[in-house]
């Protein structure tokens, strides 16, 4: 054999290397993707056949062995600031204790937290000040015995 020969037969075998490496991440991929349809369309079916109360209400299920759990989340949450000022003034707060005016406003979570720690105001009424998208995520696991 030539050195050409031996170069070109290396080449080949590296291309048959990398052919077959790369073909075994492409099928990975494939079962993965497979994989999460098949996990999100079972989720979604036993989500929606064994959890009855409101979005926004948290919710165990169990089994013998195996729970899920419905934890009530919130994305784009926003104070209604209108409703905040009026509950803040209502309760005797100054609002810029709570409210930071900037570009926009922003609520100090913490300070919030402890007006409720402090029973002047309380979570519900809180709440009631907020808007966003309800949902909710979920868990699953192995109960403990």
């Amino acid at each position: 054999m030539t050195k050409t020969e031996l170069v070109l037969a290396r080449k080949a075998e590296m291309n048959k290397e990398i052919d077959a490496t790369i073909k075994e991440i492409v099928e990975i991929n494939n079962r993965k993707a497979e994989l999460e349809k098949e996990l999100k369309e079972l989720k979604i079916a036993a989500e929606s056949k064994y959890f009855n109360l409101p979005i926004d209400v948290k919710e165990r299920i169990e089994g013998d062995e195996y729970y899920m759990l419905k934890i009530p989340c919130m994305r784009d949450k926003e104070f209604k600031m209108p409703e905040l000022k009026v509950l803040l003034k209502s309760a005797g707060i100054d609002e810029s204790e709570v409210i930071t005016k900037e570009v926009i406003e922003v609520v100090d979570k913490n300070k919030l937290k402890e007006l409720v720690k402090e029973e002047k105001l309380t979570q519900e009424m809180i709440d009631k000040t907020i808007k966003g998208t309800k949902y909710y995520r979920s868990e699953y696991g192995v109960i403990d015995k």
